[in-house]
């Protein structure tokens, strides 16, 4: 499925990102919060986007707000704090930008059991390469499509350094 990285909200002080898939009129994150609507109530959920908005206007994102996810250690993929049942992951992007593929329920002990979950940490991770092994900006990524498959493997990721690399 092909996927473009857009701006969700962005701020004095720095941005959130997050996917939308090129037929589609809502982000990912638009799209994960209307299914935790289902289950949360309106105040925790108003709560949540507080937080993002504050984030973005007056404070940038916190440690604090954040568990650290990474099954290595060496990718900045975390999750929000006090969403509950819910999981938002994200990826650091720089200094305060951050990345928010989108979210769902956690019924299993661990992420790794849970292939929507996965999926999630899966194009953190791929994302997270391909900026820092291969040196490429992130603002690029918001330029361009990508590929993502079921399992949240970037297809087009040898296309995407290749494109990058002839800019230069």
């Amino acid at each position: 499925m092909k996927f473009e990285i857009i701006s969700q909200a962005e701020g004095r002080v720095c941005s959130l990102y997050t996917l939308r898939a090129i037929d589609s009129s809502e982000s990912e994150f638009e799209l994960a919060i209307k299914e935790w609507a289902n289950t949360s109530s309106p105040e925790k959920i108003r709560r949540f986007l507080r937080i993002i908005s504050r984030s973005v206007d007056i404070s940038g994102f916190h440690s604090i707000d954040f568990t650290p996810e990474s099954d290595t250690g060496k990718e900045e993929i975390y999750r929000f704090n006090n969403t509950g049942q819910f999981r938002f992951y994200l990826l650091f992007l720089n200094g305060m930008n951050i990345l928010v593929p989108g979210g769902k329920i956690k019924n299993t002990r661990s992420w790794q059991e849970d292939p929507g979950l996965k999926k999630y940490i899966t194009i953190l991770k791929e994302i997270n390469c391909i900026i820092n092994d291969y040196n490429i900006p992130h603002g690029y990524l918001t330029q361009i499509e990508i590929d993502i498959n079921e399992r949240g493997v970037i297809t087009n990721k040898t296309e995407i350094i290749k494109n990058y690399e002839n800019q230069l």
